[in-house]
């Protein structure tokens, strides 16, 4: 009896012991992942004063060739002397470059009359886009068949159509006409409509209406001079200084079984006397 109630103390003893090391190797771990934890959160606040500051003095004082590398790379860097590379042009830039280059082929062109003056034009193609081809030369001067000049002179389109999808009221009467001279169409609402969806495809033949449009959205003066003929002058309802614009509408030809206008970009323009003797 005596020696098995001697055994329990002994018992309980070892049970505290064990429990005391479990929690002090839990507290243990506890310790070490809160540090661990902090370590990383320090070094991820401050790992960028921690390497200038710690790091970078002690592999200096343990490595002098290290404190040359570092020096290296702190030396100042040599500006280039040469010229930065042009950014690309833009739509925009082209606009102002034109103005001060010349154009390939503006040497040439072919002498037209009208009625009082003579012209020496540069021709664009035939093909039905002529007059939008025209007057994007004469806004931004890329040579006739370059694929610039035919990006502007579908830009131009676009714009002009729309501005008069824009502002149908004030272009009515000319878009109206321009409906009922197409033959299948009427002049009202349905008739115009159609005729602007016509218009914003490649090929379609513009007329007076596109003229108009295009010098009120550019802010531009347009001269349409007509071969044996007179001149109209268009300009925008835009108050300020408006550029001038001088396209030529030759004597109206067929195109694709349709009467239509065919314009051609002016490049200079003369009296008569001057080119012509009398």
């Amino acid at each position: 009896m005596a020696g098995r109630s001697g055994s329990a103390p002994h018992l309980e003893t070892s049970t505290k012991s064990v429990v005391l090391a479990w929690f002090a190797g839990l507290l243990k771990g506890l310790v070490v992942a809160f540090c661990l934890a902090a370590s990383v959160w320090i070094y991820k606040r401050w790992g960028d004063e921690i390497r200038h500051h710690i790091l970078q003095p002690v592999n200096r004082w343990l490595s002098p060739a290290a404190q040359e590398d570092e020096e290296e790379s702190e030396a100042p860097l040599k500006v280039s002397e040469e010229e930065p590379e042009a950014p690309p042009r833009t739509r925009s830039s082209r606009v102002d470059a034109a103005a001060g280059e010349q154009v390939e082929g503006e040497g040439e062109g072919e002498l037209v009359m009208t009625a009082s003056k003579a012209l020496r034009a540069l021709s664009v193609a035939r093909d039905g886009n002529s007059l939008f081809a025209a007057l994007a030369h004469q806004l931004l001067g890329h040579q006739p068949g370059s694929p610039a000049h035919r990006e502007d002179t579908a830009d131009l389109r676009a714009m002009a159509c729309r501005q008069m999808q824009a502002r149908q009221d004030t272009y009515w009467d000319l878009l109206a006409t321009a409906a009922a001279a197409q033959g299948d169409l009427v002049a009202d609402q349905r008739g115009v409509e159609e005729f602007l969806s016509r218009l914003r495809r490649p090929g379609f033949p513009g007329g007076e209406e596109s003229v108009r449009a295009v010098a009120d959205a550019d802010g531009a003066h347009v001269t349409v001079y007509e071969e044996h003929g007179g001149a109209k002058e268009v300009s925008s309802d835009q108050p300020g200084f408006q550029r001038t614009l001088q396209v030529v509408q030759r004597l109206q030809e067929e195109l694709a079984g349709h009467p239509a206008r065919h314009y051609d970009s002016v490049l200079e323009v003369q009296p008569l006397g001057a080119i012509i003797p009398q």
